[in-house]
């Protein structure tokens, strides 16, 4: 049986995620998707906009099987780590041949060889980043000048989101030797970044910022979709934002020994020490990451940096194996393809929480209680603008009937 693997934030979930998905089962030939998809905060250094049981729900209503959690410290992490924890615990299931996934160019061949190159570092890449780097550049666009120089790769599909998330999607099953045959789907309508809702194809981007701003935002969505959100606008207030979580942030600053903020991800030589110099005068985060950012430290790393210290994530966290696949949610009529699922995957499978002390090992069990902290903090934002959310060992999974 094809089943086909995607991984996504769907941060909220709109058409474009639909026609994905259909894509995806109809170019593969799919008889089920299993997305894995990030939780309560994503790779951007944010939270995300409503809780991750609710984007399960619209995944689940509108063309996947089953959805998988990407732990905290990959889904914030560097495309890099996100992408390679992704790939490993996709792989770890052992039921998913495919990986699907959005790309500007849709040139694979392009991809596959950036992935090869990047994979496999020469001394003359690494010479190269590290001159680029010394100029103030970036890592993204330092990575792609080195990489275009040495390796005859083309700087421009390291220059666009998905084709950048897909270079690491591809680079992590080389690195793996992952059995996940890829697969590019051309990304249609607006950019990644577009800010601007012009019709039904408009980026997630688009969508959270006509939230924020009080404008129309269901056009790009699927009604079922819409109508998730609009509940969780009434019900936890959505949408949920950075600055929800200053004061939560500056609390754990003032709290934590410099020499333990400097362990925490993306965060080095020195970083920590500017962000204390600045927090004395920003009492938001997003003004805070605005005053923090420089040429060398760009807004998203600097977001995700004041992200780890409020959620406690150190460098070591990013860069360990999963330990573990959580079921979020599934269709009744993937039930045998979840038993299947569980019983041959070659990493616990928790689908109870109240089950997962004896599935696990002491370091497993302890990243899962460490998650589980993560979504308490976004449940605290919750409570404080007058929205309810249930603690996670009480909510069930998500099942629909489609």
């Amino acid at each position: 049986m094809p089943i086909c693997g995607v991984i996504a934030e769907y941060n909220p979930f709109h058409n474009g995620h639909a026609l994905h998905l259909a894509r995806a089962r109809k170019e593969t030939g799919a008889e089920a998707i299993v997305c894995i998809m990030s939780g309560n905060f994503v790779q951007r250094g944010e939270p995300a906009v409503m809780p991750k049981q609710s984007r399960v729900h619209a995944a689940l209503l509108h063309g996947a099987d089953i959805v998988l959690e990407l732990p905290v410290a990959y889904a914030t992490a560097t495309a890099e780590r996100f992408a390679a924890a992704a790939v490993e615990t996709l792989a770890a299931c052992r039921i998913v041949d495919t990986l699907c996934f959005g790309s500007e160019s849709n040139d694979l061949a392009t991809l596959t060889a950036s992935a090869h190159a990047l994979a496999n570092e020469s001394e003359a890449f690494q010479s190269r980043l590290r001159a680029a780097l010394d100029t103030g550049l970036p890592f993204p666009a330092a990575r792609a000048l080195a990489a275009e120089s040495t390796a005859s790769t083309n700087a421009a599909v390291l220059a666009t989101p998905n084709d950048i998330l897909g270079v690491e999607y591809l680079k992590a099953i080389v690195r793996q030797n992952a059995a996940l045959t890829p697969h590019a789907i051309r990304r249609e309508g607006a950019g990644y970044h577009d800010p601007a809702i012009t019709g039904t194809l408009a980026s997630a981007t688009a969508i959270r910022h006509a939230l924020l701003r009080g404008d129309a935002w269901q056009a790009p969505m699927p009604p079922a979709a819409a109508d998730i959100l609009l509940a969780e606008c009434a019900v936890r207030r959505a949408p949920i934002t950075l600055n929800h979580f200053s004061q939560t942030f500056h609390y754990a600053l003032q709290t934590t020994p410099t020499d333990i903020l400097a362990r925490r991800a993306d965060i080095s030589e020195g970083l920590e020490n500017r962000i204390l110099r600045c927090a004395e005068d920003h009492a938001t985060l997003s003004s805070l990451a605005a005053a923090v950012k420089t040429k060398r430290y760009t807004h998203t790393r600097v977001q995700r940096a004041l992200l780890h210290i409020l959620l406690q994530i150190n460098a070591a966290d990013t860069t360990a194996t999963a330990p573990y696949i959580r079921i979020l949610g599934f269709r009744q009529s993937a039930a045998p393809i979840l038993r299947k699922l569980c019983a041959e995957a070659q990493l616990p499978v928790i689908t109870n929480l109240k089950h997962a002390r004896a599935q696990l090992n002491a370091n497993a069990f302890c990243a899962l209680e460490h998650e589980l902290r993560t979504t308490d903090i976004y449940r605290t934002a919750i409570q404080s603008l007058g929205g309810r959310m249930p603690s996670e060992w009480h909510e069930p999974m998500t099942i629909t009937s489609n």
